[in-house]
């Protein structure tokens, strides 16, 4: 939801969680990844959490840019230079989280988000894995199906390779309008297709742009591009300016796109948060500790 704070007029994004014994441990880890993002431009970080008995909050900068979700609707195929730079910067924020042992796990389109002078913001840490570094593992099925690595839909131990796998279908499907997989919502199908096809890549497609791809979706995550090899240096990235993304100094070629659909939460209307006052009724009211901040950007 939206919000004004005080006597900021700048808008916010709240994100609510309902506290129970199962959330509690997942609401920290949350916490503590938002506040790590607030070192990385090209992630959308926390400003504030706070809790009151029953909930969690967790207050963050309102992206009036869209999402890569919108935009991929409005045009499903996107030209090549403007997928270079936009997953130039995904890039770095990606590598920025994998640095700090985070992997994000739920990268899709609409966890894609833009300013509206167009840089990328990579948001939605609700079911990020925590403290996993180089030669760490973890478990679980969790994600989006059409995003998500074969080594997650078959249940088996992952690493940050996961994400890398997350930006190859992104990508992908940005350049061709499409999913490099059937896309059918029932797991078992998908995870037979993911298991038994390659991608059938466009004919438009350069080889250039084919080989970054496939090494991105490689089944092996031990060499998946991102892990194995410099995915800064592949030629599909020929010709970017690392530094200056990462300083933000390069005018994204996207902008008036972004700019053209504005800022779709500018017609609001105020509602009455009824849920909160049910800490009454609320089965588990206690204290996470550790969970409020504020952040230094939002205190000045």
């Amino acid at each position: 939801m939206l919000a004004t704070v005080g006597n900021k007029s700048a808008r916010v994004a709240v994100k609510v969680i309902k506290k129970t014994r199962m959330t509690a441990e997942r609401i920290l880890e949350e916490r503590n990844v938002l506040k790590a993002a607030g070192e990385c431009p090209f992630l959308c970080p926390g400003l504030a959490a706070f809790q009151t008995p029953a909930h969690a909050f967790f207050v963050m900068p309102h992206v009036s840019g869209g999402n890569l979700s919108i935009i991929l609707k409005k045009e499903p195929c996107l030209d090549r230079h403007k997928v270079k730079f936009m997953s130039a910067e995904m890039v770095c924020g990606i590598q920025f989280l994998h640095r700090h042992g985070i992997i994000h796990r739920d990268l899709k389109p609409s966890n894609i988000l833009f300013e509206r002078d167009g840089h990328v913001r990579i948001a939605d840490f609700g079911l990020a894995a925590t403290n996993i570094f180089t030669g760490d593992n973890t478990t679980g099925v969790t994600g989006t199906l059409p995003y998500m690595a074969p080594e997650v839909l078959l249940n088996q131990a992952y690493g940050p390779a996961v994400d890398w796998w997350s930006l190859g279908t992104i990508a992908f499907k940005m350049l061709s309008g499409r999913h490099p997989f059937y896309t059918s919502q029932d797991p078992k199908l998908y995870r037979d297709c993911l298991n038994t096809k390659e991608p059938s890549y466009p004919h438009s497609f350069s080889g250039v742009t084919q080989d970054f791809l496939s090494e991105l979706l490689i089944k092996e995550p031990k060499l998946r591009l991102g892990v194995y090899g410099d995915i800064r240096a592949h030629p599909f990235y020929s010709g970017i300016d690392w530094k200056n993304v990462e300083a933000e100094n390069i005018h994204p070629p996207y902008q008036a796109m972004v700019e053209s659909y504005g800022d779709l939460t500018s017609e609001c209307r105020e509602e009455t948060l009824s849920f909160l006052n049910d800490s009454n009724t609320s089965e588990y009211t206690e204290d996470i500790p550790g969970l409020s901040f504020t952040s230094h950007k939002w205190r000045d």
